[in-house]
């Protein structure tokens, strides 16, 4: 992983390079992606602050130590990492996202806003994304556009039109899980784990949901090493088909720490 403050001297013209900002509980990871395939592209995990009085603070404390960060960059991608969420489906209007979030209860305590993100053909993930936060990030990067990371994985992997499957993403002990029928999304979810067997446990319970069988039907993975390590094993003895997925390739020069990005690099070079 690459280390060191991103200080405003590291690109010479941010306004060709694009940026794409994950934001979790825990962490910051950015990805900076140049305008020429021939330069590598710039990875950055932050962890922010646990002693910050609230992760607000914390992710604009990460933000302004890192002054590249506010340059005027191309094009910015906010992905919002949240647990509040639902999947609509299209033809659910607009004006209803809020109160549908409320009536199931996926929405935090403090001020929230709705986002809508595409997740897969006829489906919408509405995200309850806190206010303030979204406040910060709009004010702070004119030109961002905010939205939730596992659509953009779901509208990504829908397009593999390969029959019954399931996937789990896994980064930064947050595992993201997947299903489909062909193009058809069966279910889609998001938990966070402390051991493997947790994560093991949250992988078949979401097949089990949508009736995919252990034998006949493949489970699908990618991550990182330290996690996909620890979980994959386990799994084998549950799953018959377990497969490592490819991530969208970047067209950039790659490095060891570009691989170990891999979930941001995919995030950022599907969704724009």
């Amino acid at each position: 992983m690459q280390q060191g403050k991103l200080d405003k001297d590291l690109i010479p013209q941010p306004e060709l390079w694009r940026m794409a900002l994950l934001i979790s509980r825990q962490s910051l990871d950015v990805a900076l992606y140049p305008p020429v395939e021939s330069e590598e592209a710039i990875f950055r995990s932050i962890t922010l602050d646990p002693e910050a009085p609230t992760h607000l603070k914390a992710v604009e404390d990460a933000i302004y130590e890192n002054p590249l960060l506010l340059s005027d960059f191309k094009s910015i991608q906010g992905f919002i990492d949240s647990d509040f969420f639902l999947l609509l489906p299209d033809e659910i209007p607009q004006e209803r996202y809020d109160s549908m979030l409320k009536i199931s209860a996926q929405t935090p305590q403090e001020q929230w806003r709705s986002i809508a993100t595409p997740a897969s053909p006829g489906v919408k993930l509405i995200m309850a994304a806190d206010e303030e936060l979204c406040r910060f990030l709009t004010r702070t990067f004119f030109n961002i556009s905010l939205r939730h990371p596992l659509a953009i994985l779901t509208g990504m992997l829908a397009s593999d039109n390969s029959g019954i499957r399931s996937y789990s993403i896994m980064h930064r002990k947050r595992i993201y899980m997947m299903s489909f029928d062909d193009r058809k999304l069966l279910s889609a979810n998001t938990f966070t784990y402390n051991e493997p067997m947790d994560a093991v446990y949250y992988i078949l319970a979401s097949r089990s949901i949508s009736d995919i069988d252990s034998v006949k039907h493949p489970h699908f993975y990618a991550g990182q090493p330290e996690s996909i390590d620890s979980v994959i094993p386990i799994l084998r003895s549950y799953i018959a088909q377990i497969i490592p997925t490819e991530i969208h390739i970047l067209p950039y020069r790659t490095t060891r720490h570009t691989h170990s990005f891999e979930y941001v690099s995919s995030l950022n070079t599907c969704s724009i």
